[in-house]
């Protein structure tokens, strides 16, 4: 982020200090995450190589969570969008559970037969 924008590590915080402010991310530390600023909502955990993740980005990243390790297109978990476009449609999905729960409460399961969404 701050080599693509020609951010000073000051600068940097506070624009992510703007955008927990403004609830666009979630601020804070998460294992194996090397980051502090998370599209908000949950977060998977996956074994490596694998490195966890929001769970709104699986669907994105054309993912699912299978019984043992997630099901993916490529040998790793690689976005096949550009990682701004990535983000953008991980923070709209991420936005919209949060104003439409599903039925009962909690978090969907993905199951190996879908309940995925691909929106390229």
């Amino acid at each position: 982020m701050r080599r693509w924008n020609g951010w000073s590590p000051a600068r940097h915080e506070a624009a992510q200090a703007e955008l927990v402010a403004a609830g666009a991310v979630e601020g804070g530390r998460r294992a194996r995450a090397g980051r502090t600023a998370f599209v908000p909502g949950p977060w998977t955990e996956l074994k490596a190589p694998h490195l966890p993740l929001e769970t709104a980005k699986l669907a994105p990243y054309a993912a699912c969570l299978g019984r043992s390790e997630p099901e993916m297109p490529f040998l790793r978990l690689l976005s096949p969008v550009p990682p701004h476009e990535l983000f953008a449609e991980a923070w709209r999905a991420a936005r919209w559970r949060s104003r439409c729960p599903p039925p009962g409460g909690g978090h969907r399961s993905r199951s190996r037969s879908g309940d995925q969404v691909h929106f390229w």
